[in-house]
C-alpha cells in the first residue's frame, strides 16, 4: 500500500477505499470501515464520525498491515477474528466457515417454528455446527433449548466451545466430534438444523479467491452433486428426529427444490422452502410424519 500522508481517520480511510478498490475487493468501504473501528473502538457505522480523529503511528502501522492483508484476498472477518450473527460477537479465523446473512435466516426460521417450542425442554441438534454460530444463537434465543452441536473438524469445535463460553450459553450446548448417526438413538431430537456443505467438487476451483483460498474445504464441498451431506443429514435426521420434529436445512442457490423432492421422498411432510433476504430459495423445512 502507498504511503498514507494524512494520519487523520478520513485520509486514512480515503486513501485505503482508494487503493482496496483498485485490488477489486468486494465493499471496500465497509471492509476500511471495520477495520477503523476496531482501531477506534466505536461501531463501523459510527467511523465517519472520527473523521477529524488522528490515528498515533502504530495504529497507523496496524492499519496498514491489515490492509495488506485485505489486498492480498484475506477475509476481513479472519483479519479482525470476529464477525456479528444474530447481534452477537462470533470469533471466527481459519478453522471455520464465516457465518453468512443466508445462515442468519435458517437460524430464524427455526425460531419461528412456534410448534416446536411449546415443551419445557426441545432437543436440537446442529450438525456442521462450525463456529458454533448456529447453536450459540438458538441457546440465546431460547433457554429450554438442550443442544447437541456436531462437527467433524475438532479444531472447529474448540472455536465453537470458545464462542459458547464467551456468549454464556456452554451449560446449553454439548459439543461432540462426531455423525449423528453415531451419538443419537432414533427418535429422540425435536429438531435437527444444519447449513451443510452444498458447493459441488467440481465448482470448488471457481470459487471467489477469498473464499477457495482461505475457507476450509470441508466446510463447503459438498461432493460431486453439491448434495451429497445434505442426503445424508436427511437420512440420519428422519431415524433421530421424533414425529412431527422438524429438519431445517441451509442449501446453495439452485438447490431447493431438489432438496425439497428429496425429502418429500425420504416420507418427510410439510416440506417448505423459505427465500433468504435476496428473494433466493435458501432454506428447506420439514417434518418428520
Amino acid at each position: 500500500m502507498t504511503e498514507i500522508q494524512s494520519h487523520t481517520v478520513g485520509g486514512i480511510r480515503h486513501k485505503t477505499v482508494g487503493y482496496l478498490g483498485g485490488k477489486r475487493l468486494e465493499s471496500p468501504e465497509i471492509a476500511c470501515d471495520l477495520l477503523l473501528a476496531r482501531l477506534l473502538g466505536c461501531r463501523h457505522l459510527e467511523v465517519a464520525l472520527h473523521n477529524a480523529d488522528v490515528l498515533s503511528p502504530p495504529r497507523v502501522e496496524a492499519m496498514r498491515r491489515a490492509v495488506k492483508r485485505l489486498a492480498d484476498g484475506e477475509p476481513v472477518q479472519y483479519i479482525l477474528g470476529e464477525t456479528e450473527f444474530m447481534g452477537h460477537r462470533i470469533k471466527v479465523d481459519r478453522r471455520v466457515l464465516i457465518p453468512r446473512p443466508e445462515t442468519e435466516v435458517l437460524v430464524s426460521t427455526v425460531l419461528a417454528c412456534a410448534e416446536l417450542w411449546k415443551q419445557p425442554e426441545v432437543r436440537v441438534t446442529d450438525v456442521g455446527t462450525g463456529s458454533g454460530c448456529i447453536a450459540v444463537s438458538i441457546a440465546r434465543e431460547r433457554p429450554q433449548a438442550r443442544l447437541l452441536a456436531l462437527d467433524i473438524s475438532e479444531e472447529a469445535l474448540e472455536l465453537a466451545r470458545e464462542n459458547a463460553a464467551k456468549l454464556g450459553v456452554d451449560g446449553q450446548i454439548v459439543f461432540a466430534c462426531a455423525e449423528m448417526a453415531d451419538v443419537l438413538e432414533p427418535e429422540t431430537v425435536d429438531i435437527v438444523v444444519s447449513n451443510p456443505p452444498y458447493v459441488r467438487s467440481f465448482d470448488w476451483e471457481r470459487l471467489a479467491p477469498q473464499v477457495r483460498d482461505y475457507e476450509p474445504r470441508v466446510a463447503l464441498d459438498g461432493g460431486k452433486s453439491g448434495l451429497d451431506i445434505i442426503a445424508a443429514v436427511a437420512e440420519d435426521a428422519m431415524i433421530a428426529l421424533r414425529e412431527g420434529g422438524g429438519l431445517f436445512l441451509e442449501v446453495g442457490a439452485g438447490q431447493a427444490q431438489e432438496v425439497a423432492s428429496m425429502l418429500e421422498s425420504c416420507d418427510y411432510r410439510d416440506v417448505a422452502v423459505i427465500r433468504d433476504l435476496a428473494g433466493c430459495e435458501r432454506i428447506v423445512s420439514a417434518r418428520r410424519g
